[in-house]
């Protein structure tokens, strides 16, 4: 009888001690999350960029095709004949190009909307650590890129448009408010070969700021982070 007391008492004490270690090594898992990557932090916060300007461009298209623009109500204020007829065939030159590309160019708007919207909701998720967010992301970020590049293909007339516009409503800014700048039509005419040199820039920038986005979340560290952040959370 005591002999069978004795080892009961045995085997309990060395299953609570098993429970105590237990305890202790998932409590100092807990405790020590797996660190997340400095360069993963700066990608999900360029993903929150890319997401936000995508959607703010997407929606400014949206209302250009949405509404036109009365060229004599947007010209009333201009006093001098010529300058205010130069300003209406730019302008109307700019729907014009819009009207022409509406078939494909209110999708795409919407489409930018949508994919810019998505991106900034699972970058922020992906900086809360859940791991279902990197895939989506994934997908997303690489499906922007591609529309953006579609975009720049499709949509250079209007964007030639929109520059000759801005061109002309500057020169008569100039020369109306600013009379000390001579041969107003020369300053911002460098400002528009700026402008269009830099179109091609602007995409290769994105395009490469995605790249490195998608680089980011494909690395090694990225998935062991995101992975150990799921089960940290619960998640399936």
């Amino acid at each position: 009888m005591e002999a069978t007391i004795g080892g009961g008492g045995g085997h309990a004490a060395s299953l609570s001690k098993t429970l105590r270690h237990a305890i202790l090594r998932g409590h100092r898992m807990t405790a020590a999350p797996r660190k997340r990557p400095f360069y993963l932090v700066v990608a999900l916060l360029g993903a929150v960029v890319f997401g936000a300007y995508g959607a703010l461009q997407g929606w400014s298209a949206f209302l250009q095709y949405r509404g036109a623009i009365d060229p004599a109500l947007a010209s009333q204020e201009i006093p001098n004949p010529d300058d205010r007829a130069a300003f209406v065939a730019r302008l109307e030159a700019c729907q014009a190009a819009l009207d022409a590309v509406k078939t494909w160019g209110w999708p795409l708007a919407v489409a930018a909307i949508v994919l810019g919207s998505a991106m900034f909701v699972f970058a922020m998720r992906g900086l809360a650590g859940s791991s279902s967010a990197r895939a989506i992301l994934l997908q997303l970020v690489v499906v922007q890129a591609g529309v953006n590049v579609v975009e720049h293909r499709l949509l250079r007339g209007v964007f030639e448009a929109d520059v000759n516009l801005w061109e002309t409503a500057e020169t008569t800014y100039i020369r109306e408010n600013v009379p000390e700048w001579t041969h107003p039509e020369a300053r911002t005419h460098a400002w528009g070969v700026t402008a269009r040199s830099a179109y091609p820039f602007s995409l290769a920038a994105q395009t490469f700021g995605s790249a490195l986005i998608v680089v980011a979340l494909t690395r090694r560290r990225t998935r062991e982070f995101f992975d150990a952040s799921g089960q940290a959370l619960g998640e399936q």
